[in-house]
C-alpha cells in the first residue's frame, strides 16, 4: 500500500479534482488517522465543494492533531462561520 503523499493531494487539488482528492484521503484515513495532511486536504476538499459542516469537522480535527495549523485554518473557519447554514440549502 502506497503511503499518502501530500504532493499528490496538492496536485489533485490544483487540478480541481476535488471528488478524487477526497477519495484519495478516504483511502488512507483508516491507516493513518492522525496524519494531519489527510485531514487538511479532506477539509479543504469539502470546503471547495461548499460542504461547510463537513469541512468544519475536518478543520477541527486538523487543529486537534497539530495546533500550529491554526493560522492556516482561521480564514476558512471565518468563511464557514459567516456562511448561511448549509443545512438550509438543499
Amino acid at each position: 500500500e502506497k503511503r499518502f503523499d501530500p504532493s499528490d493531494a496538492e496536485r489533485l487539488f490544483l487540478k480541481e479534482n476535488i471528488e478524487e482528492l477526497i477519495a484519495y484521503c478516504d483511502e488512507h484515513f483508516d491507516e493513518f488517522p492522525n496524519d494531519v495532511w489527510i485531514s487538511w486536504y479532506r477539509a479543504i476538499g469539502h470546503f471547495n465543494l461548499g460542504k461547510y459542516d463537513e469541512a468544519k469537522l475536518w478543520f477541527e480535527k486538523v487543529n486537534q492533531i497539530n495546533p500550529s495549523f491554526r493560522s492556516e485554518i482561521e480564514p476558512y473557519m471565518a468563511v464557514i462561520d459567516n456562511a448561511p447554514s448549509s443545512e438550509s440549502k438543499h
